[in-house]
């Protein structure tokens, strides 16, 4: 027997097994950034959220995506990536504060935020997110905001959850329809039911903060970013290697 032609027979079944029981996976892709790299390619600072000319610095230090926003004491600045194709999926990384209150004169608290659903087409700002915020001392979570051309809704989570400075937290945001869910280090902290914005990329926020983020990885159908970049894997590619690695390794340790 031809046992190298039995094992791509059994193989070629297994796959045609998982690819007919798992339609809507076949088009669903992975976006990772662990910024080793250092480059920010397809990343970019959301415009039209009414910040006027305030800015804000977002670079990589030691394999993390940072974020110095002290120039920043009105609207948080909005740092993102995707567009219009990305509409349910599961947004996950990693989250350490480092400093607050860079400028104290800013009389507003200090935030720190995760978004879905962000765009800025046309110079119209739309975006949902969950976000903490301090004027000194322990950060309280979670208050939520969704903004769109024209108005803000927002409120807080029932929840709430107090955040400490310089511990990685692992934040997790599954946008499926109108339901978005917020995790924090595995439990759910908050779930509201939003009709509008239907589709747009990630965003991380800052306001008067030092920040870190890290382990970016975002799931879902129909992903896509620049033509140029290559950090999608569709599943036609994850299914030729035969044992496909987990979207998400839990930490640890912190």
């Amino acid at each position: 027997m031809d046992i190298s032609r039995c094992r791509r027979r059994v193989i070629s079944h297994a796959l045609l097994a998982m690819v007919t029981l798992l339609p809507a996976s076949a088009t669903a892709g992975t976006f990772h950034a662990n910024f080793n790299s250092g480059r920010l390619d397809a990343w970019r600072e959301l415009q039209g959220n009414g910040r006027m000319d305030e800015e804000a610095d977002w670079f990589t230090r030691d394999g993390a995506l940072v974020s110095s926003s002290e120039g920043i004491c009105e609207f948080s600045s909005t740092f993102g990536v995707g567009n219009q194709s990305w509409r349910n999926y599961e947004f996950q990384s990693r989250m350490r504060i480092e400093r607050a209150n860079l400028n104290a004169a800013c009389a507003l608290p200090s935030w720190v935020g995760m978004a879905v659903r962000c765009d800025d087409v046309d110079g119209a700002f739309t975006c949902i997110n969950f976000g903490m915020w301090t004027f000194g001392g322990p950060w309280t979570a979670v208050h939520w905001d969704v903004f769109l051309a024209g108005g803000i809704s927002s409120g807080d989570c029932p929840k709430p959850v107090i955040i400490s400075e310089d511990v990685w937290y692992d934040i997790v945001i599954a946008a499926e329809g109108d339901r978005i869910v917020l995790h924090i280090d595995g439990e759910q902290t908050c779930e509201i039911s939003v009709v509008r914005p239907e589709a747009g990329g990630i965003g991380f926020q800052a306001r008067n903060v030092e920040v870190q983020f890290d382990d970016v990885v975002v799931t879902g159908d129909g992903l896509s970013v620049d033509a140029g970049e290559r950090l999608v894997t569709a599943w036609a590619d994850v299914k030729r290697d035969m044992e496909p690695t987990p979207s998400w390794t839990p930490v640890e340790s912190r």
